[in-house]
Order: structure tokens, then sequence, then C-alpha cells
């Protein structure tokens, strides 16, 4: 680890038990003199279903495995405002085959069982 400047974990909320992330901070962050700077990455703070008075334990031990601290946006409209949002179009197509066999009658599909 002492060539690498920063780590970034994505999905990191799943950092538990002996899972790579937890083994890999467990095993070699701390014997490391200048250890790499932590970015964890997630949407969700737990894995699993949690009640809400486990929420801070919870995230306490994800603060704790990698030595960092959580930080996230302070409002709603901080990510409304810097988040992004998808634009959905439905677009219809027709049936590949039957598109083919209106042509062409006679026409078979290539790759049709017989």
């Amino acid at each position: 680890l002492k060539h690498i400047n920063l780590i970034i974990f994505d999905e990191c909320h799943h950092a538990s038990g002996d899972n790579q992330y937890a083994a890999l901070m467990n095993k070699h962050y701390d014997n490391c003199p200048d250890p790499p700077r932590v970015l964890g990455l997630t949407a969700s703070i737990s894995s699993r279903k949690i009640k809400p008075k486990d929420l801070l334990d919870n995230a306490k031990e994800l603060e704790k495995t990698y030595r960092a601290r959580i930080e996230s946006g302070s409002s709603r409209s901080e990510s409304i405002q810097h988040g992004t949002s998808a634009h959905v179009e439905s677009i219809l197509y027709s049936n590949y085959r039957d598109e083919i066999l209106s042509k062409n009658e006679s026409l078979t599909i290539p790759f049709e069982v017989r």
C-alpha cells in the first residue's frame, strides 16, 4: 500500500466480517506507515435491513472499518441541485421476426427451430 495515495471502495456498505474490503483494511491498512486516504461510496448505509435505532451503530461500524468518517449531502435540495436525474423515454418498436416475415412471407429466420 505504500505506493497508493487513495483507495476507493464502491458499494462500501458491504464491508463486514470477512468481506474483501474489510479484510484489506484489517490486514494491511494498519501496518502501512503512510496509509492511503480512503473514499467509500454507497447509496445505502447498510447491506441488510436494519431498524432505525440501529442506524447510528451501523454507521459507526463502517467508520471503524474504513478508519474514516461518514459524510453526506446535508439536504434533499443539495441532492437535487448537484445530483443527476434520468430522462425516461419509451420507444415502441416492432418485433424483428414479424418485421422480416412481413416483408417476405417465404423467408424463414436462420436460427428458427423447426
